[in-house]
């Protein structure tokens, strides 16, 4: 039972972690933040707050330490973050013909 708990609690950590960075991409992406800015022990530390805060909310004593992801893989988040809007923005060009303004 215990192992298939830590399972289940390991894959929604993972899925979660992925969210997190690229909700992290995101906010580095539109606020122009450097990419280095994930090596800062300081939202190092907000995030591992809200992490055992929430874990604390939800009656767990486990404490967890989030590991934020390296400068050079935020960038490349970045960069395909970038990517992607730019995709969806050349589809809304293509799809839309004339705009009537008042």
């Amino acid at each position: 039972m215990q192992k298939s708990f830590l399972r289940g609690f390991q894959h929604f950590i993972c899925r979660d972690k992925l969210s997190v960075d690229a909700a992290i991409a995101l906010w580095v992406g539109e606020d122009l933040r450097p990419a280095s800015i994930v090596g800062d022990s300081g939202l190092q530390r907000v995030i591992d707050a809200v992490v055992n805060w929430t874990l604390e909310k939800v009656g767990s004593e486990m404490e967890l330490k989030f590991q934020l992801p390296d400068p050079s893989t935020m960038t490349e988040k970045v960069k395909l973050l970038a990517n992607d809007i730019r995709s969806e923005v050349s589809c809304l060009r293509v799809s839309v013909h004339s705009i009537a303004l008042r």
